[in-house]
Parts: C-alpha cells; sequence; structure tokens
C-alpha cells in the first residue's frame, strides 16, 4: 500500500486509507469512509477546495471524473462505476455548474439532441406525436413552452438549455412588466422604432 498524503490548510494529512477504502467499496460500508473522511479532515467546511492541495490538475481531475462518474450511475449499486468520457462528460459537467446552454435555434438544438434517433424512438422517449416530432425538427413549427420542457426533460436538460426557452420566459417578464408600467412601453417603443 504505497502512502498518500495532501497539504490542507499547511498541515499534511495521510489520507492513505481514504484512498484504500475508495478501492475497495464493497467491503467498506459508506459510514465508516464516511468516518475516515472526517477524521483526516475534521473541519471539512472550512477546506479551501482549491487553495489546499486540490491545486494538483491531476488530482482535480480526478475528483471531477468521480463526481461525474458517481452523477452518471446508478445509486442504488455497489463496486466500480463505469468511466465518463468526454463525450458524455463535459455536457454534463456544464449542467452541474449552470453552465449547459445551446446558442442554436430551436429546430437546430432538437436535432442536436435527438442525434441519430428516429421519430419513433423520439416519441416513445419525450411523449410527443411522430407528426409534432417532424414538424419541430423540420423548424416548420415553432414549439410551445411546455414541448420544450418535456424534450429538455427527455434528454437530461433544464429547459433554459433552449435559447427560445431563455427568450420566452425574458420576453414575458418583459411584457408582464411593460403591462404594469405601460408609460415605459412608450419609452422603449420611442427609443427601438426611432421615433420621438
Amino acid at each position: 500500500m504505497t502512502e498518500e498524503k495532501i497539504i490542507v490548510g499547511h498541515k499534511e494529512r495521510d489520507i492513505t486509507e481514504i484512498v484504500e477504502a475508495n478501492k475497495t467499496v464493497r467491503r467498506l460500508p459508506w459510514e465508516r469512509r464516511l468516518a475516515l473522511i472526517r477524521e483526516a479532515f475534521p473541519r471539512i467546511e472550512n477546506v479551501n477546495w482549491v487553495g489546499d492541495g486540490f491545486n494538483d490538475v491531476i488530482m482535480m481531475g480526478q475528483m471531477i471524473q468521480d463526481l461525474l462518474k458517481a452523477d452518471a450511475s446508478d445509486h442504488h449499486t455497489d463496486g466500480p462505476r463505469p468511466r465518463v468520457g468526454m463525450k458524455e462528460g463535459l455536457p454534463r459537467l456544464r449542467q452541474l455548474f449552470g453552465f449547459d446552454y445551446s446558442d442554436m435555434p430551436f429546430d437546430q438544438a432538437f436535432r442536436y439532441l435527438a442525434g441519430d434517433k428516429s421519430v419513433r424512438a423520439l416519441e416513445h422517449k419525450i411523449g410527443l406525436s411522430k407528426a409534432q416530432i417532424s414538424l419541430l425538427l423540420r423548424g416548420l413549427r415553432e414549439p410551445s413552452l411546455v414541448q420544450i420542457e418535456m424534450i429538455a426533460k427527455a434528454f437530461g436538460k433544464e429547459p433554459g438549455w433552449f435559447l427560445d426557452y431563455r427568450l420566452g420566459v425574458i420576453m414575458a417578464f418583459v411584457g408582464n412588466r411593460l403591462e404594469q408600467m405601460p408609460e415605459m412601453s412608450i419609452q422603449y417603443y420611442q427609443k427601438v422604432t426611432g421615433k420621438r
């Protein structure tokens, strides 16, 4: 067993037992692993994860990889989790950190998510009819907010991933505010049209 150490708050901590415990998930219950972590990091809420030892790029990468694997796996099974590749991991990482947005028009974004799935497969996955899906994929129909929400949910995205949804929410907010303060609508109308 190799010795693993990490610097936390200018103190060297031996984390060998924690590393070994994580390699033997089936033999050591989670409660014991958690106790080991708490022993090594008694005041874990005060740990500066970036500055106190995770400035090691390789360790940070391993930690992110483990978080993505844990997020993608079935939490009810023991044993090793499947490796998450760049193709699957980067979009999920962007989602976890709140940076997961498309800037494509709806039909392009929908085609991107659909990939090579058939309209029939999409019908079963999303719950919309084949005709609706076909029209949306070809850009022949504007989606409703409810349809965007159904599609986003089917692909594990937030509805705000779609540009059209974000614009719809923003426009509804602006419209609501302008209805409450109609005098502002005159000012903005004049600015947009150049008319005084």
